[in-house]
């Protein structure tokens, strides 16, 4: 692991996150000197959280969730950055805020799109009207404001310190998220570009340099190329982004997850993988093959497959060997009930 990795050469390690999962999930916290999750806000009490639900779902509902905001992340970051001073750190920052259920921000509500305190918190489903999935979207995008806020006051604080001139910072999401595009919503349910297409910004220290690229690149590079700079003897695939160029592979897969197909669509319950190269993309979807130019064509909504059957077979030969199914191992394939409930109410 990255942290473990740091941490043997003499680097402090720590992760400050939103996220519970990331606190239950097995080896994650290898190499991390601290692990902390930053606690939601306290919540009204069962009595008031059932009188708010039941009659201003709406209100608050951006504060009181089930994770931190970033508000508090940052707060919590920023305490344990000063605690280190000028020693080397590996830190990994997790933030929640744009992610589902998509209910308003405590800032930016309504600025996409009307708002009530009355509306009912609901949930993406692929059978929602188009009027409702456009008004989650808008809460969706003020989600995004809102992080987006909070990561400039945090970048403020850290050039204020005088931490940004000496560190690499990477920003990127782990999925996007879909409005019943391809007949999905959600996201853990696909190959699409609204679900696995996800930002990359890379901050470097004064006297380093990254070049933009619109090549497309894969988060694996991320972990190679904080390898390099590091400079650990890293074994993970990707390749070091401050040298690279020209036009590269980047591979995707999804493990069928039945248990889902019914909030998130059928493709969820499919094995699916794909391999972009430049703006030619091809998906295959349980033996099924389609073939997209993302360039001219970004909602990935006109098979080429038919016109371009040499590019087909060229390409896959190049997508990824057929990953597992998602089963938690020693546990049967599906979730019970209750348990796909209490995911889906924390947003998965």
């Amino acid at each position: 692991m990255l942290a473990e990795l740091a941490r043997d050469r003499g680097w402090s390690t720590f992760a400050v996150f939103a996220n519970r999962w990331l606190r239950t999930a097995v080896g994650l916290r290898r190499g991390f000197a601290d692990f902390e999750r930053v606690e939601p806000r306290a919540e009204v009490g069962p009595l008031g959280e059932q009188l708010r639900r039941l009659l201003v779902p709406s209100a608050r509902a951006g504060e009181l969730t089930t994770f931190g905001g970033a508000e508090f992340v940052n707060r919590a970051l920023l305490a344990r950055l000063d605690a280190l001073g000028a020693a080397r750190f590996f830190g990994v920052v997790n933030f929640m805020d744009a992610h589902g259920p998509h209910g308003p921000p405590p800032e930016g509500a309504g600025t996409f799109g009307p708002c009530s305190v009355f509306d009912e918190l609901k949930r993406l489903r692929p059978s929602n009207s188009r009027a409702l999935n456009q008004r989650l979207m808008d809460r969706y995008d003020e989600q995004i404001l809102y992080l987006d806020r909070e990561l400039g006051r945090l970048f403020g604080e850290l050039e204020r310190r005088g931490i940004l001139e000496r560190t690499w910072v990477f920003v990127t999401a782990d999925h996007g998220e879909a409005f019943g595009e391809h007949g999905v919503a959600d996201h853990g349910c696909g190959v699409f570009d609204e679900i696995v297409r996800v930002p990359l910004l890379v901050f470097p220290p004064r006297g380093a340099a990254l070049e933009p690229s619109a090549q497309p690149v894969s988060q694996v590079d991320v972990a190679a190329t904080i390898a390099a700079i590091a400079q650990v003897d890293y074994k993970g695939p990707g390749r070091d982004l401050r040298g690279a160029r020209g036009e590269s592979l980047v591979l995707i897969q999804h493990g069928a997850e039945p248990f889902r197909t019914d909030y998130c669509g059928a493709l969820a319950g499919k094995d699916a993988r794909a391999v972009r190269r430049g703006n030619w993309k091809l998906v295959d979807i349980a033996g099924e093959l389609r073939l997209f130019d993302v360039g001219a064509d970004p909602a990935e909504t006109r098979d080429l497959a038919p016109d371009r059957p040499e590019l087909v077979q060229e390409l896959s030969s190049q997508l990824p060997d057929r990953m597992l199914r998602a089963t938690p191992v020693g546990r049967g394939g599906a979730a019970s009930s209750a348990e796909a409930d209490r995911l889906h109410r924390i947003g998965y």
